[in-house]
């Protein structure tokens, strides 16, 4: 009676919010939301906070969730929701649109399922933009009660780039798009938007592992943007990812960021792959996490456990030119050039 009870109360709490689920996807991907300022000046946002989404989701261990870059890249290709789902290869596909006027945010969700086009779930919210965290948990959580045989209650998922300055999100997201780029410059320009983010308030956490990632990115290295001597670059990580993980010791991009400066900076493969496998427990839709794993596996000449984690990095992030190169190199030295 009581299981029965259970059961039923969590059925109805659905009902009660919209969220009844309509097909049981085990794979979603997040598009770059619209944006919908009169000038076109808020990308970063729209690109942002559909990024926040993906690592939100990415946390759910039997939802995989297609890379960022992936699905940002096919978005840029004007594809359909549906193509871009079907070329990712998962079953459903957020998508939306976002404005912010003042303190206003206004933000609409659209859930396709990629099978047969049909929307899952629509959704306009209307709220202070103060409240954009929150809000950004509401749909990670809404779209996982929608998609699977379970319920999130609410705070269930936590959004790792909170911060109690909405000033020094802005300034976070504007660095997550230089740093997008994947140039010197890009990566330049999103440190200086990362230290101003730590300058409106010194403890976001965030921040702190975005600059101990772009410290990695411009070492001089033959992966890397050459700005940083390795030993210094690695130090700046360091000092960063600790200030980072002494205020919240749950991120997995922070875990990912130690995992790639140990092996590119470092050559500690076993400290290396600790901290990437930590990133995966954390987030185990991290495609990032997963072609480092590859490298680290590797350098141990590892090479079933290697090929393992590049196909699991190729399925996430399809449309990466570096997985796809480094795919097509292993699968050509094992003979299968087909």
């Amino acid at each position: 009676g009581f299981e029965f009870y259970i059961d039923f109360k969590t059925d109805f709490v659905k009902q009660e919010q919209g969220l009844v689920k309509q097909i049981t996807a085990k794979s979603i991907a997040v598009l770059p939301f619209r944006d919908q300022s009169p000038e076109k000046e808020q990308t970063y946002l729209a690109e942002g906070v559909a990024e926040e989404l993906t690592s939100l989701l990415g946390k759910v261990s039997e939802l995989q969730v297609a890379a960022s870059s992936s699905s940002f890249a096919l978005a840029a290709q004007n594809l359909s929701p549906v193509d871009i789902g079907r070329r990712l290869g998962v079953d459903a596909v957020l998508s939306g649109s976002i404005r912010v006027s003042g303190t206003s945010l206004k933000l609409r969700t659209e859930l396709v399922n990629v099978a047969d086009g049909m929307a899952l779930w629509t959704e306009s919210f209307s709220r202070n933009f103060t409240d954009i965290f929150a809000l950004e948990e509401e749909v990670s959580r809404s779209v996982v009660n929608l998609l699977q045989d379970r319920y999130l209650a609410r705070a269930a998922l936590s959004s790792p780039a909170k911060t109690e300055s909405t000033d020094a999100y802005v300034a976070y997201l504007k660095g997550r798009e230089q740093y997008r780029k994947q140039t010197t410059e890009g990566m330049q320009a999103a440190r200086e938007w990362f230290q101003q983010a730590l300058a409106l308030d010194p403890e976001y956490t965030m921040a702190y592992v975005a600059m101990a990632d772009t410290a990695v990115m411009l070492a001089d290295t033959d992966r890397t943007f050459g700005q940083l001597k390795p030993d210094i670059a690695f130090r700046l990580a360091e000092e960063n990812l600790a200030k980072a993980l002494t205020r919240k010791q749950d991120i997995a991009e922070a875990y990912a960021v130690r995992g790639v400066a140990l092996l590119t900076l470092q050559s500690e493969l076993d400290a290396a792959l600790d901290s990437l496998n930590k990133a995966l427990a954390l987030n185990p839709s991290l495609a990032v996490a997963y072609m480092w794993r590859y490298r680290a596996l590797l350098s141990q000449r590892n090479f079933k456990a290697s090929m393992q984690a590049l196909n699991t990095a190729y399925e996430l992030d399809p449309v990466s030119v570096v997985t796809a190169y480094n795919l097509g190199f292993e699968l050509s030295r094992r003979g299968q050039f087909d």
